[in-house]
């Protein structure tokens, strides 16, 4: 580092959130190398039901009869006990797709009467007008709305809903068109797969035209309900003889990405992509699943991607967070040589401490 840069991060210490985020990666690195929690986590997951309007080819949350639905009582208790323990972190909301648990907007409510910071993920095909009003007057931050194609006929057939992609175009533009009076994050977030794997960049410009701020990518699971489990021959997965073009597309969302696109993977995490479709090992991946975020399934269980560790009826969310269980899955974790690549478990400046520096100092 040159005497200027080194002047430069120097100055840029006295901000205090370059501090702050200093001293979490510090505790982050710390956390994971001694299998304990010195951190709060970034994130926690209430996952509202498995339940699905869409009939998404790679998802099998939609096959699961009748599915599970958190009881409402239940999602209110969860929130004060997140916001008694981590109130600084941000409460996602998932499913399924959320919008289709009958008292969402009465969770909403309550998890802003709380003070907590939300991010929803959502295919948004349930928009109302009453709805998109009450999220403007709600403490939602950001919408991570799913789509996986640039045109009808591609995330149509990919979604399984004629017209849904349509009804998705028609809410993520008025959500653009009211945020101008109420800052509202709006994330796009697709699943590289067989069909649509040529056209990632396309995929980031129509994004972008949209209305999106940024774009993520994720690579198809063979299994969303078991994200431990690998299937090469999954249909659904790049085909080896094409796997030159996936390079190609992923070098150019790469070179994107370093001129300072909206996109929300690392380039690290964009070439993990290629071995991941190689079905080689993820060497250069670092998890912090069980640190970074937790996850309450709709039956109230603490979970991870390596079981549950803890039935929330019968303990807090702080007590499992810190339990002997947990920690027995965080082992397990770091022990995966098939990582899923779910960019939420990815900590993007944390996989190395040059690089968590220097997004941090400079």
């Amino acid at each position: 580092m040159t005497a200027l840069r080194v002047m430069q991060a120097a100055r840029n210490l006295r901000e205090p959130w370059r501090r702050e985020k200093l001293v979490r990666l510090g505790r982050l690195y710390a956390s994971r190398a001694l299998n304990t929690p010195l951190v709060k986590p970034r994130s926690i997951t209430l996952t509202l039901t498995t339940r699905c309007n869409l009939r998404c080819v790679m998802c099998n949350h939609w096959r699961l009869s009748p599915g599970e639905m958190m009881p409402f009582e239940d999602a209110c208790g969860y929130i004060d006990q997140i916001a008694e323990f981590s109130p600084r972190s941000t409460l996602e909301i998932s499913g399924g797709e959320p919008f289709l648990h009958p008292h969402i907007m009465d969770i909403i409510a309550h998890a802003t009467q709380k003070g907590l910071r939300m991010n929803i993920t959502t295919n948004a095909m349930l928009f109302t007008p009453a709805r998109i009003e009450q999220l403007f007057a709600s403490t939602v931050d950001r919408l991570q709305i799913s789509m996986d194609g640039p045109d009808a006929a591609t995330h149509d057939s990919i979604r399984g809903i004629p017209g849904s992609f349509g009804r998705i175009v028609s809410v993520v533009k008025e959500l653009d068109r009211l945020r101008k009076n109420r800052p509202l994050g709006l994330n796009l977030t697709m699943v590289i797969q067989r069909d649509n794997f040529t056209r990632l960049v396309e995929m980031y410009h129509f994004a972008r035209s949209l209305g999106f701020d940024s774009i993520t990518y994720q690579p198809v699971n063979d299994d969303n309900l078991d994200i431990t489990y690998v299937n090469p021959a999954n249909p659904l997965r790049v085909p080896l003889g094409r796997i030159a073009e996936l390079d190609a597309e992923l070098e150019r969302v790469i070179a994107l990405r370093k001129t300072g696109a909206r996109i929300g993977n690392a380039v690290h995490y964009l070439e993990s992509v290629k071995r991941y479709f190689r079905n080689e090992r993820q060497d250069a991946v670092t998890c912090y699943a069980g640190f970074v975020m937790g996850v309450i399934s709709p039956d109230g269980k603490l979970w991870t991607c390596m079981g549950n560790a803890a039935d929330l009826s019968e303990t807090t969310l702080r007590e499992a967070w810190e339990s002997a269980a947990m920690a027995e899955k965080r082992r397990a974790i770091r022990g995966c040589e098939t990582p899923c690549l779910y960019p939420c478990y990815l900590e993007s400046n944390a996989d190395s401490l040059a690089g968590a520096l220097r997004n941090t100092l400079l």
